[in-house]
């Protein structure tokens, strides 16, 4: 930006599109996918307690009774720091999105979590009851198949938590070597299959999802784009500006901000037109555009009201500084060396300068000034600039057309 706006403050930014900007695709899908864990591992938590207790129940009288209280106490605990991190989680989203640390940590609870699991088959296998090691292998299928749901936005969760649930259950029921326990073992390991089949068809639909809540944001920000920026000068049009200067006008009555419009008018802008064609003039509001540009921060607007007119909506500056910024601005193309199918142009601008305070100055007083201070810029010579304060005593000259609905512009 140019130095223009350096001294000026900015209450809000008019500039920003109201829509969210998704920078970056990946990082944002990921941090759709992290959040979707969290908010799905609640019901997993609840499953994880009543499963315990069941194995538990079934487990009472053939295993070591301390082990198996020891063992419970064990996923209680690690379940109340899952559930600690689950709120965690949700208190810091409100602030800053999901990030890798968040995943990194919901990996290693869930990792820790099946190899909880795990331990069963290693520290509390019923070695001599046929029956108990099947229900061993139904409540892990059963375990497993009730964290699908909430592992789905990112499948790979769901191979993290079965492998050391299921692993060591297959090691001990291949060297028991019992057909009855193998049968069981294979058609769980199957039924497990599937399943992870089906949870990885669904993270894939989820993050479809995404890539379209994506695609379909950035189609939302590219024709409110074309809806609110001019073609041609690549700056805000002309009913975007007007609706952002009447929301201006209006809007900080509590805290009052001081503003100023700068008009900007093309001087003998038809000479070029009619000797150069309308492919000149149209490179020479380009190159007006750029310049305007340049004298634009993100939270001011810089906007073609017109044929040859522009306009720089100044947030938050004083009239003696955007007194400077609009004889900048003028200096700026009146240097302009404008050459177009080699004939030489000079370019030279008629500006008029406006100010006014939001919640004291209408739109329609702000712009019949500024339409006189351009009038007056023209009258006194041409490549000048003139300044006049907001108000309605002004006559409009019949090139600044001003209703209540629609403004339009033709200083000449």
């Amino acid at each position: 930006m140019g130095n223009s706006g350096s001294r000026c403050t900015m209450p809000f930014d008019t500039q920003t599109l109201p829509y969210q900007d998704v920078r970056n695709e990946t990082a944002w899908i990921r941090e759709q996918q992290i959040s979707m864990l969290y908010q799905n591992c609640i019901g997993a938590f609840a499953g994880t307690v009543v499963f315990a207790f069941a194995l538990v129940l079934l487990l009472w009288f053939v295993v070591p009774q301390q082990r198996l209280i020891l063992w419970l106490g064990v996923v209680s605990v690690l379940t109340l720091l899952r559930l600690f991190l689950h709120q965690r989680f949700t208190q810091s989203a409100a602030e800053t999105p999901a990030n890798d640390y968040w995943l990194h940590a919901y990996l290693v609870s869930v990792l820790l979590s099946g190899a909880t699991w795990g331990a069963v088959s290693v520290w509390m296998f019923p070695a001599d009851s046929l029956p108990h090691q099947i229900y061993i292998a139904l409540i892990l299928g059963g375990l497993c198949a009730n964290s699908g749901t909430s592992h789905s936005p990112l499948p790979i969760t769901f191979t993290i938590f079965t492998i050391p649930v299921l692993l060591p259950y297959l090691v001990m029921v291949w060297q028991i070597g019992a057909t009855e326990t193998q049968l069981a073992a294979a058609m769980i390991t199957l039924f497990l299959a599937i399943l992870a089949r089906n949870v990885y068809d669904s993270g894939k639909t989820i993050r479809n999802t995404l890539e379209l809540q994506v695609q379909n944001a950035e189609l939302t920000r590219e024709l409110h784009y074309m809806a609110t920026h001019d073609s041609l000068s690549d700056l805000i049009n002309h009913g975007e500006f007007q609706r952002r200067l009447k929301r201006l006008a209006r809007e900080g009555f509590e805290k009052q901000t001081d503003y100023s419009l700068v008009f900007l008018d093309i001087d003998l802008f038809k000479t070029v037109n009619d000797t150069g064609g309308h492919s000149a003039g149209d490179a020479l509001l380009r190159e007006i555009g750029r310049i305007m540009r340049l004298h634009t921060r993100s939270g001011d607007t810089a906007a073609r009201v017109g044929g040859d007119e522009f306009a720089l909506l100044l947030i938050g500056c004083p009239k003696t500084r955007a007194l400077d910024i609009a004889e900048s601005l003028r200096k700026d193309i009146a240097a302009l060396d404008f050459t177009y199918e080699g004939k030489e142009y000079q370019v030279a601008a008629s500006i008029g300068v406006t100010y006014g305070s939001t919640g004291q100055h209408s739109s329609t007083s702000i712009l019949k000034a500024a339409d006189a201070a351009c009038y007056a810029a023209k009258e006194a010579g041409r490549n000048r600039v003139r300044m006049l304060p907001a108000s309605d005593v002004f006559q409009t000259t019949g090139r600044f057309h001003i209703t209540t609905k629609q403004t339009a512009s033709t200083c000449h």
